[in-house]
């Protein structure tokens, strides 16, 4: 107990040329079991289309949203638009608990990848 999941998931239309409508984005219909429990068990939710800026949200959910887009960039996603490895770093650094160890690591992480993918300046003579 005490511990929270988050889980994040890529929303997409069913049909082309979907829109949102009744600013509803999605239902959600959620079926589990219980560990040693034979009873399936059934939830549904509607996820409301309320959009707000990224710097008001709560740091955990900022924090989420620079590891999907860590690895939107790492897989080459075109739904990353011009979103770049500083700007990763720049939001996680935002939103970090400085004394969880996790997420500091994903801060060097990140750096790592910024020495690593980003084109070298080229030297002049």
């Amino acid at each position: 107990s005490g511990h929270g999941t988050m889980a994040v998931f890529e929303l997409a239309p069913r049909f082309a040329g979907d829109t949102i409508t009744d600013r509803i984005l999605a239902a959600i219909r959620l079926q589990y079991k219980k560990p040693g429990d034979p009873n399936s068990w059934q939830q549904n939710f509607t996820v409301h289309y309320t959009p707000q800026l990224l710097d008001s949200a709560e740091s955990s959910y900022r924090f989420a949203a620079s590891i999907v887009a860590f690895g939107q960039l790492l897989k080459q996603s075109l739904h990353i638009g011009k979103y770049d490895y500083d700007q990763v770093l720049q939001l996680a650094e935002g939103a970090v608990n400085k004394t969880d160890q996790l997420q500091n690591e994903f801060l060097l992480l990140i750096r790592k990848a910024i020495k690593v993918y980003r084109p070298e300046k080229e030297k002049r003579n």
